[in-house]
């Protein structure tokens, strides 16, 4: 290429960029969501000692049942919150794997009640607004809120599923710190009492996405 043409090229990159503002680098997706998890971890060990611990919790931590329950939520509160932050970049860095990872881990949560139902039967709780409720709005508020406005720093192309990243992240960390509090093993009231309150969350989030993570 000869020096007139590389003068040209130069000249039409300098009109189309002379405008424009210098803008940072965007920060790894990882920066945001190692924070975050700490963060998270450390309120919801706050909240659950604030609300009170279950009174049976040394014999749960024995419980197989108990402890595959907790990792599988854990890992899905972790899988989701990063997925979140790779949302914000539009290509994910080429992890788009990590979505499918994530509803996957969900969808192992899902089963799991399935055969807990079918084995224990399923015997559907009053619907009112349960203790359970309050405290698992109080332990996930705050880590919500705050991954909501780390994800909101990005540039999402798809709002929606960043919600559904965000309230999967949220919910089971509350589901998790509920597990710690509420001495009700069963799983209607664990899906109903302490998981029904994010259902609506998730619809309200879901309307306005588009609105809430607009860059």
């Amino acid at each position: 290429m000869s020096d007139k043409q590389n003068n040209k090229i130069d000249a039409l990159i300098s009109s189309l960029s002379d405008d424009l503002s210098p803008v940072k680098k965007a920060r790894h997706p990882l920066a945001y969501t190692l924070p975050w998890i700490i963060m998270a971890v450390i309120l919801a060990v706050i909240a659950v000692k604030y609300v009170g611990i279950r009174y049976d919790l040394s014999d749960k931590l024995k419980d197989t049942t108990f402890l595959f329950e907790i990792t599988v939520v854990a890992a899905l509160a972790i899988s989701a919150a990063i997925t979140s932050a790779y949302l914000m970049v539009p290509d994910m860095r080429g992890k788009k794997w990590l979505i499918p990872v994530t509803f996957t881990i969900a969808g192992v949560f899902a089963i799991w009640n399935i055969i807990k139902g079918a084995i224990e039967g399923i015997y559907i709780p009053r619907i009112n607004f349960d203790h359970c409720m309050q405290e698992g709005l109080f332990i996930a508020f705050v880590p919500m809120m705050a991954l909501i406005f780390f994800m909101r720093s990005g540039a999402t192309t798809k709002p929606i599923r960043m919600a559904v990243m965000n309230l999967l992240a949220g919910a089971s960390i509350a589901y998790i710190g509920l597990r710690f509090t509420c001495s009700m093993d069963t799983v209607a009231h664990c899906l109903i009492m302490h998981l029904a309150p994010y259902m609506f969350i998730g619809a309200l989030i879901g309307f306005g996405a588009r609105k809430l993570y607009k860059w």
